[in-house]
């Protein structure tokens, strides 16, 4: 029998009795689980590099329809998804905060820089590559009193709190000065002229 003639035989063989391997499967899996696990587990390890190498291309490759295939998951799970993340959480919450505060004193600096992004993000509608634009455009120095930050301080966002629209770059003494003054035009004349009466 040639090896063709073979495998059409255990092709028909297979396709005939279909439900007697199906059942010889299950029960042998069952029998030998520990070993091809360990099978997978050494298959998987000689493979590791190039598995993650095609896992790394498929979604680069299929990132529209991945996200697409998680956001529907999410929208259809969604009250199970939160439900098991806080039946997680509070089952594991001593480990879940150390290795936070592990991983914050390890990445600081990175985690510094997410939060800063993420704030101006929520509270100004910009990013960090807009900031620094800014940032740059006022040659690093306050919009109003020209002075640099201070040493380890940064130039705070102003903006207007009721059309929430961005201005300039400030310090925090300026910034503060605004607030006090709560942004009030008169306030601030009054201000001046109150200083000139004593010059």
């Amino acid at each position: 029998m040639t090896k063709k003639e073979r495998q059409a035989y255990q092709k028909e063989y297979c396709d005939d009795h279909k439900d007697e391997k199906k059942e010889y499967d299950k029960q042998y899996r069952l029998l030998h689980k520990a070993k091809l696990k360990e099978k997978s587990r050494q298959k998987y390890l000689r493979r590791k590099d190039v598995i993650a190498e095609q896992g790394k291309q498929y979604r680069k490759e299929h990132q529209p329809e991945i996200k697409a295939r998680r956001i529907k998951y999410y929208k259809n799970n969604k009250n199970n998804l939160i439900k098991k993340s806080r039946e997680f959480y509070q089952d594991n919450k001593t480990t879940i905060r150390e290795k936070m505060t592990q991983y914050y004193i390890s990445n600081k600096s990175k985690m510094n820089e997410m939060s800063r992004q993420g704030h101006l993000k929520r509270k100004y509608g910009i990013s960090i590559e807009i900031y620094n634009k800014m940032l740059l455009s006022q040659n690093g120095v306050c919009a109003i009193c020209g002075n640099p930050p201070g040493e380890g301080k940064i130039l705070h966002v102003d903006h207007d709190h009721t059309t929430k629209q961005v201005r300039k770059l400030l310090c925090s003494k300026c910034n503060a000065g605004l607030g006090y003054a709560k942004e009030n035009t008169t306030i601030l004349q009054k201000m001046i002229e109150y200083l000139e009466n004593y010059k």
